[in-house]
């Protein structure tokens, strides 16, 4: 998938077909991002982090301020582009799809929001062995993706024109891929249960995460010295 011809008009097309902010979701990411970080790794203000597959830096620019260093690796030179606009305190790099342009433990965690539904099956390990190599023993790796027992992201994702190559994955092959790759997964949770999204629901919705409907999911795990 060719992302450069989307970065332009990304988020008024996400808006339009999920009829639902992405940039208020972006912030919901973050957050959660943020509270798996200083659950595990401890103040999140102390630490290196990757994202891998930025896009527009849509997470970025609501996380780059509560982090030590935050780097970005994209495919799309157009979307680093708007990302760096979006978030210049971040540090935001073009890259291959296969190989990062970053030293091993080079971060102490790594991210991948949306990423996985457009690599294909095939090379998915490869993947998730890559984006752990960067990672400092004891590092955290975080995976958020589309539910695809929920059948309104099913319906979102079928109308997207930058979603036509997606293979969603459901939370338990997500959880496979990061052990396969050599972490102790050790953390889920459910995320987007309502349409509407606001601070009260987000809060609400963190009593039910468990819940294996939610648009979306985060899974976690740690990286085995």
């Amino acid at each position: 998938m060719n992302f450069d011809r989307f970065a332009r008009d990304y988020v008024v097309e996400v808006d339009k077909v999920a009829n639902v902010s992405v940039e208020r979701l972006a912030g919901e990411k973050a957050r959660l991002i943020l509270d798996v970080l200083s659950s595990h790794l401890g103040d999140p203000k102390r630490l290196r982090v990757l994202d891998i597959g930025c896009g527009i830096g849509l997470v970025d620019g609501e996380l780059e301020a509560q982090v030590q260093l935050l780097c970005g690796a994209d495919l799309s030179r157009e979307s680093l582009i708007h990302a760096q606009r979006r978030a210049p305190g971040t540090q935001f790099t073009l890259y291959d799809g296969v190989n990062l342009p970053f030293a091993d433990s080079s971060f102490d965690a790594v991210f991948a929001v949306s990423v996985l539904h457009h690599v294909p099956p095939a090379t998915r390990n490869a993947f998730m062995t890559e984006m752990l190599r960067p990672i400092v023993n004891n590092g955290l790796a975080i995976i958020i993706e589309h539910n695809p027992f929920n059948p309104i992201t099913r319906r979102i994702v079928s109308r997207c024109a930058f979603d036509a190559d997606a293979v969603l994955l459901n939370c338990g092959e997500a959880r496979a891929l990061l052990a396969a790759a050599g972490t102790r997964t050790i953390g889920r949770r459910y995320l987007g249960f309502s349409p509407v999204r606001n601070g009260l629901i987000e809060r609400a919705e963190r009593s039910f995460a468990w819940l294996p409907i939610g648009a979306q999911y985060c899974v976690w795990g740690v990286k085995h010295p």
